[in-house]
């Protein structure tokens, strides 16, 4: 599926929590504390980064990075991720 961004003709950015489950997109900026910003590093999340939101669910986002591990992400994290 096409990501909300793309539908809207590719400019601006979104939250990835505004993503729909299923549409995949590239991280385009992300704001945290360095101990957070370093942790999704390794997970690999972070600028230029591809993702699939997989689901949502009970203030959560399990997401699939391009090395293929799900991760759960808090409502509050995934806000900060701009797609």
């Amino acid at each position: 599926p096409i990501s909300p961004v793309a539908e809207k003709g590719g400019i601006g950015m979104l939250a990835l929590t505004d993503v729909k489950p299923g549409c995949e997109c590239m991280v385009k900026w992300f704001f945290a504390d360095r101990d957070i910003e370093e942790n999704m590093r390794c997970l690999g999340i972070g600028q230029g980064s591809r993702l699939q939101v997989v689901s949502r669910s009970k203030g959560h986002l399990i997401i699939a990075p391009e090395n293929g591990r799900r991760i759960a992400l808090s409502e509050d994290i995934a806000k900060r991720i701009k797609v």
